[in-house]
């Protein structure tokens, strides 16, 4: 099948936490842990459903799995790098 092109909603929203980018480094590894405290992250996605999996039982998210589920996906598709 044909990959879908992910469809990009522009709301102009902004987001900032800063007591948390205080605390942490903000990076390719702890971008979505970062953006999981947002009010824009929807908590039922299939990244949080993986990521409590994995915390529970141990192991990596099954990426061919989670491509036969419906739902949102969260995930860091390009980096400039850390700056």
């Amino acid at each position: 099948a044909p990959a879908q092109e992910a469809e990009v909603f522009d709301t102009g929203r902004v987001w900032r936490d800063e007591r948390w980018l205080q605390q942490n480094d903000l990076n390719d590894t702890t971008v979505l842990d970062y953006f999981s405290q947002s009010d824009l992250y929807d908590n039922t996605c299939l990244t949080s459903f993986f990521n409590m999996q994995t915390r529970a039982f141990g192991g990596k998210m099954d990426k061919q799995r989670l491509k036969k589920m419906e739902g949102t996906d969260y995930e860091l598709v390009t980096s400039q790098g850390n700056r």
